[in-house]
């Protein structure tokens, strides 16, 4: 009988590169139906102006968080995705660890997101410390509503470390 050793996963959570642009595109496409769209040119400029984060695992590409910088302290999740295969593995939550860094570092003492009300992903926001704030409906949103969730990041424990 063969019995195989747990193989040891090599994880890292790294600023995004503007060489990772076709990665998060590649990603952004394969959620389409839960994402919203970001087209290129601003994938691109959030790259540059490293507002993303990217985890890797086995230093290969596993997953993205991307933000906008919002006013009064309030930092803004456009996007957050992580590999089909790789969910429930916890890369979401050390991705998230390590964004809620970034925003500190940033200045930022809130962080703000919104995500549509039909999906799984708002019991991962809920787990991780967010609170459901609002229910909101935009015409952009064709007519779905978007749960909006908050986190106080000085309520919050950040245990994850970002890579340049």
């Amino acid at each position: 009988m063969i019995v195989s050793q747990p193989s040891i996963l090599d994880r890292a959570v790294v600023v995004g590169l503007p060489s990772q642009l076709s990665y998060v595109m590649q990603l952004q496409r394969r959620w389409s139906q839960e994402l919203g769209f970001i087209p290129r040119a601003g994938l691109r400029r959030a790259l540059s102006e490293k507002r993303v984060l990217v985890v890797r695992e086995n230093r290969w590409p596993a997953g993205y968080v991307l933000w906008t910088r919002g006013r009064r302290g309030i930092l803004h999740i456009a996007q957050a995705a992580v590999e089909v295969e790789l969910l429930r593995s916890k890369l979401g939550s050390e991705l998230l660890g390590a964004m809620r860094l970034a925003a500190r570092d940033g200045g930022y003492s809130i962080v703000r997101l919104l995500c549509r009300e039909e999906l799984e992903a708002n019991g991962f926001w809920g787990d991780a410390g967010f609170v459901r704030t609002g229910v909101l409906s935009y015409a952009t949103s064709r007519g779905r509503r978007l749960n909006e969730w908050t986190l106080q990041l000085e309520d919050c424990r950040c245990v994850a470390s970002v890579r340049a």
